[in-house]
Parts: structure tokens; C-alpha cells; sequence
């Protein structure tokens, strides 16, 4: 994960910041130095926030709490190694207890050793569900005014024992129980590794499936693990297969299901815009997957041939997202892999798609070499008449100025001396602060 850029301010923000910022001398507890990691992570002030975790775990080096916190600190900041031992140092003071540290170690190893550390943090998070799913029958015991007797028969027969009501109850909620959705997404983590890191192991692909059943099973209205099971079966060139699971994914998010439009839920590479998506009757808004997830079900439509979802979907994102050059290029290829009939519009998107592959901040040239290579297919079948070639040139004319100004600003952001003043997409404050840091 890259290092997120803090937020911008006045000349010398950082300093300024620094001077405003409370003493570490006056946070006294736990509570008060979690507060202030939070804060600042939550701003993109890692550089602070691990400050703040420096000094709480010299103040207090066996709280979960403040490794954990510590350990995510130092991932953003990209102390990988610096992570890893806080979160065993977590791990090793409470085995049995919290089971984000477990995740948060496993995104940091690689292969077997991160499927150990997914698999024991899936055990803590079976076993909090389970000690949660307890304290709700005891608290509806509580209200029908069940007997004592009555109470630890019904929790042996879950497996739970005979437990104390407040108990349980304060020790999930102090150990924030994880979600149907959580222990789904943790079986998901599992799947990508035999479809990558393991993808050579012995019987991976079976074990690939079982963990998504898994993920299905923990929550059934996941619509990651519909995807990732027709990702699988699109790995074995099962299009029918995939296309089933697909249908099944689009069901939980898309209203209607296979059968209505969809509507981005925000724009591309942007994070937290207002939903436009129809969403299924009486389901939360949170179960509307982000943008990103729906592009790739796009895409794997193409995969699965279903060209003409996969079109109506691509309108819409290009309808929220005008100029992402990728939209335009992947709905122009839709169009072109659906067939001849097709070719008109295929061609109309390439081209924008050319067209927004030139920006002040640099070229896509692949973008572009694709279109170009689709292009010339589509030419050697469908004739070119005068309004398409004049349109052609008005876009390669604008995109040639625009690739000029783009080397101009390019040129410009070198200083005299041949240095190199960093990436063009770095603001000067951006780039203080980079320095600073």
C-alpha cells in the first residue's frame, strides 16, 4: 500500500501543525493516545500518528490496543518490518482475542505464511460470532424471562456452555465482534492466495473452491464471493459457469437483477460521492459494491460474452465518468467484440477513449496502441465516410496540442540546475512535505 498524501495547507503547514498539536506529555492513557492515532490517521497524517504510536507503546508496550494501532501506523508509513513485529508482539499478549490483528499481519506476509495467519484469525472470528450469537440468546432470555435452567440448556446446545450474561456481552463489544460480512471477506483473502501465491499447490484449485462455499455461506449476500467464484470458473474456461455466478452477484446489488441498467455509484477513482444506483428493495446502501468492483464485473461479462449487460453497464460509467480514457476503452470493446453491427459504436468509444488518453499530467500510450490496433480492424471491414474522418482528425489535432502541452509542463517542472523535481503529478506542498518527512 503506498504511503497517502497528507493534506495540503499554508507554507510551512507542517510546522504549524506541529506547534498546534497537544503535547505527547499530557496523554495520560490509553484512550487518550488511540484517540490522537485515529485522528491523525484519519487525516492522512501518518508521519503524526506514528509519532503518537512511538511514544504509546513506550508508555504502555503490552496493550493490543496500542500494538495494533502502532502496527497499522507503521503499514501506512511503510515500516513493513516495523509492522509485522507489533502485530506479533499484539498476537502474542491476546492469542485468543481480536481477530483484526490476525488480518492485518496475513496482508503483510506472503504465500503459506499468510494463509496461517488468515486461517487463525478466522478461528478468533468464528469464535467471537459464536460468543456474540450467545449473548443474544441471553439477552433475549432475559426478556421472555427464561429460568437459569432453561438459559445454559439452551446455550449447550449451541456450544456455548453455561456463561454469564454481562460477561459476554461486555467482552464482545470490548473486542469488536466481527461481521457476517468480515468473516466472508476473510475466506475471499483466502481464495486470492490459491489463485496467486498458491496457484501451484497441490489441490489449489479445490481448495480455492471451498473457501469461497465458505465465503458464500458466512454471508450469502456477498456479492465479492459470487465474483470470485465465477473468477474461478473463468480460470478453468467455464463461461457458464461464470456467467451464473455473475447473474447470482448482480441480484444482491442491481435491482431488477440481470434485467435493469445500472448506475454508477460514484465516479471512477473518486471516494465518497452520492449513490445514483437503484438499489434492491430493502437492502441496506452499503451492499451496493463501489465503482471499481462494478467496472470488473464489466469486464467480466466481456469474459462471459454477455456483451450486451456489459454495454449498458459501460454506458452508465461513461455517462458518470466522460473522460476516463479505460471506460471509453473498454465499453468501445464491448461494442467490438459483440460483432460488425457493432463496429460504429465501437469505433465512436475508441476514438474517445484516444482522445482522453492525452493529459496535462502525461499519455496512456497502451490505451492508445489498443484503440489503434481495434481501429484498424474495424477500418479493413467498415468503410470510413467524410464526417468520421474529419471527427478522427479534429481528435488526433486536439490530442497532438494537448500532448504538447503536456511535455511543455512536463519541461517545466524540471528545475535549472537538471534536477528532478519529482513526479508531475506532486503539487510544491506536496513535495515539502515529502522532504520533511
Amino acid at each position: 500500500m503506498g504511503k497517502p498524501k497528507g493534506r495540503k495547507g499554508q507554507s510551512g503547514g507542517f510546522r504549524e501543525m506541529k506547534a498546534s498539536s497537544p503535547s505527547l506529555a499530557n496523554i495520560a492513557t490509553v484512550e487518550g493516545f488511540l484517540e490522537k492515532i485515529q485522528n491523525y490517521v484519519e487525516s492522512c497524517e501518518f508521519v503524526l500518528a506514528e509519532k503518537f504510536a512511538n511514544r504509546a507503546v513506550e508508555r504502555f508496550p503490552t496493550d493490543v490496543s496500542i500494538l495494533e494501532a502502532a502496527a497499522q501506523c507503521y503499514t501506512e508509513t511503510g515500516h513493513i518490518q516495523k509492522a509485522r513485529a507489533h502485530y506479533h508482539k499484539a498476537i502474542a499478549a491476546s492469542p485468543l482475542k481480536g481477530w483484526r490483528k490476525y488480518l492485518g499481519l496475513a496482508q503483510l506476509c506472503e504465500g503459506k505464511d499468510a494463509l496461517v495467519q488468515y486461517t487463525k484469525g478466522i478461528e478468533v472470528m468464528e469464535r467471537e460470532i459464536a460468543e456474540k450469537q450467545n449473548a443474544e440468546k441471553l439477552e433475549k432470555a432475559a426478556d421472555t424471562e427464561m429460568t437459569t435452567e432453561q438459559v445454559n440448556s439452551t446455550l449447550t446446545n449451541l456450544g456455548g456452555g453455561e456463561t454469564s450474561a454481562s460477561s459476554t456481552f461486555s467482552t464482545t463489544v470490548k473486542n469488536d465482534p466481527p461481521s457476517s460480512r468480515d468473516l466472508s471477506n476473510a475466506y475471499l483473502a483466502i481464495s486470492e492466495l490459491y489463485t496467486t501465491d498458491l496457484c501451484d499447490e497441490a489441490e489449489a484449485e479445490e481448495a480455492c473452491k471451498y473457501v469461497i462455499e465458505k465465503a458464500m455461506l458466512s454471508d450469502p449476500k456477498n456479492p465479492e464471493a459470487f465474483q470470485q467464484m465465477a473468477n474461478l470458473h473463468l480460470i478453468k474456461g467455464d463461461k457458464n459457469a461464470a456467467r451464473q455466478c455473475l447473474r447470482g452477484g448482480l441480484s444482491l446489488w442491481y435491482k431488477d437483477g440481470y434485467d435493469r441498467p445500472l448506475a454508477a455509484t460514484e465516479p471512477h477513482h473518486v471516494e465518497g460521492s452520492s449513490s445514483t444506483s437503484q438499489q434492491v428493495d430493502g437492502e441496506e446502501g452499503s451492499n451496493i459494491p463501489p465503482l471499481s468492483f462494478q467496472i470488473d464485473t464489466a469486464k467480466a461479462l466481456i469474459e462471459c460474452d454477455e456483451f450486451e449487460l456489459a454495454k449498458r453497464m459501460f454506458a452508465d460509467f461513461t455517462g458518470q465518468n466522460p473522460t476516463d480514457p479505460e471506460l471509453w476503452y473498454l465499453s468501445g470493446l464491448a461494442h467490438f467484440l459483440h460483432g460488425q453491427e457493432w463496429y460504429p459504436q465501437a469505433r465512436s468509444d475508441f476514438k474517445r477513449a484516444k482522445k482522453f488518453s492525452v493529459t496535462p499530467h502525461g499519455v496512456c500510450y497502451e490505451i492508445i496502441a489498443q484503440c489503434d490496433e481495434h481501429l484498424s480492424t474495424i477500418a479493413a471491414t467498415l468503410p470510413v465516410d467524410e464526417s468520421d474522418s474529419e471527427d478522427e482528425q479534429d481528435m488526433t489535432t486536439s490530442a497532438v496540442k494537448k500532448e504538447g502541452n503536456a511535455v511543455e509542463v512536463s519541461q517545466s517542472a524540471v528545475p535549472e540546475n537538471g534536477d528532478d523535481a519529482g513526479s508531475d503529478w506532486e503539487t510544491d506542498e506536496e513535495q515539502q512535505d515529502i522532504d520533511m518527512s
